[in-house]
């Protein structure tokens, strides 16, 4: 699959050439077809449905076919994360869908329930990624259905799997939506037991560490 993308090269779609989008779409319609016998040969072949989700990403014959795949991937493999991660690709504004559409999809992927196939988690992680591209990251993190689609989902997560890099990113999510209190409740349960990684490193933990002690001391007592 790597080998048809490398034919357009790595540059913008402005930078490609000609010569290789027409390389790019020869090797796409001959992964589609060895992926598809692949498949018709046998159905639980969750490999083949994924990699279609890539040929479909550059293919772009429509919403339905990547659905298609989607649920072909899923029935053979219920707990396949990487056909959620195609899908979501897919659903990405720089491909063919929007914010919203990734939001819905994060929602979906949460109501399944699936903890075991880390469904749900992806309707926290997704805000990670639409906050890069907001023109005031701390104004689209502040609203309040950003914390109320966090908390449902490392609450729950946290009283069957009270482990500490998930409590860590709790506590991360925290200080960036600007829940003090809830990040300074978390940081004392961690005491010098959370995770730097979760935070963007031992300096930055210490800073979130530091502020959450600061404003906490004004916000009051948690009810």
């Amino acid at each position: 699959m790597t080998y048809a993308w490398d034919a357009r090269g790595s540059g913008w779609a402005n930078t490609v050439t000609e010569q290789g989008w027409k390389n790019m779409r020869e090797r796409l319609t001959i992964a589609a077809d060895a992926l598809t016998q692949a498949w018709e040969k046998d159905n639980t072949n969750t490999d083949a449905a994924v990699a279609m989700l890539t040929v479909e990403l550059g293919q772009n014959q429509g919403r339905n076919r990547m659905e298609l795949w989607y649920r072909r991937a899923i029935e053979a493999d219920p707990d396949n994360q990487s056909a959620n991660s195609g899908k979501m690709n897919y659903l990405r504004p720089r491909w063919h869908g929007s914010q919203q559409d990734m939001l819905i999809f994060a929602h979906q992927l949460y109501e399944t329930q699936n903890w075991r196939g880390g469904f749900p988690q992806q309707l926290a992680e997704v805000y990670d990624e639409l906050v890069s591209d907001m023109q005031d990251p701390q104004a689209f993190l502040a609203g309040p259905q950003v914390w109320q689609d966090i908390a449902a989902v490392y609450v729950p997560y946290l009283k069957a799997f009270p482990v500490n890099s998930v409590r860590s990113a709790y506590c991360y999510h925290a200080c960036r939506c600007g829940h003090w209190d809830v990040a300074k409740q978390q940081f004392d349960i961690l005491g010098d037991n959370a995770d730097p990684i979760r935070f963007g490193g031992e300096d930055a933990m210490k800073g979130y560490r530091a502020k959450a002690g600061e404003k906490r001391t004004t916000a009051g007592t948690l009810p």
